[in-house]
């Protein structure tokens, strides 16, 4: 099995999501390239198929531009309230498709043996 390191949630040197949620075009090209690989990370993971991944990656975005003005970057860190916002969107998915999750949420939520 191969190890992947761990997202880097240090604070980003200028927050993007209020300017995500000020409409600045720009800002969501800069939030697709600084967090994709974490949220794409986050959504392989837990989903058995790439398919529902990608499915979970857009639907986190979909809801960040939605709510981006919902970030605070005085009460946190940038990065982790996306990687909230992905786990919330692979929840919900996990729960509405009723597909089997990948190896990682299987040995999370399966009874001890």
């Amino acid at each position: 099995m191969t190890q992947t390191a761990a997202p880097d949630l240090a604070p980003s040197p200028s927050p993007v999501l209020p300017r995500v949620a000020a409409g600045d075009p720009a800002a969501v090209s800069t939030c697709l390239d600084r967090y994709g690989p974490l949220v794409w990370s986050v959504a392989k993971r837990a989903c058995a198929s790439d398919a529902d991944a990608e499915d979970v990656t857009q639907e986190t975005f979909m809801s960040l531009w939605r709510d981006a003005a919902r970030f605070d970057p005085d009460k946190g860190n940038e990065a982790a309230f996306v990687t909230t916002v992905a786990r919330r969107r692979l929840a919900d998915h996990l729960r509405r498709t009723g597909k089997p999750c990948g190896p990682l949420v299987q040995a999370v939520v399966a009874p001890p043996a």
